[in-house]
């Protein structure tokens, strides 16, 4: 019986961990996205604005 409950505490602490480690590169991930569609928002936006300036 102890086996059992040692196993089952020890696999939820190791998918603790792991899911610690996969939030945070996931976190990392949606930053560096957040960061490119920044960007390429303010490049679109340049865009219109040199289309209207020139029509």
């Amino acid at each position: 019986m102890f086996e059992y409950v040692f196993g089952f505490i020890a696999g939820t602490v190791t998918t603790y961990i792991c899911l610690k480690g996969q939030m945070k590169h996931f976190e990392k991930m949606t930053m560096n996205n957040e960061k490119r569609l920044e960007r390429i928002e303010a490049l679109l936006l340049e865009r219109v604005e040199v289309e209207e300036d020139v029509a």
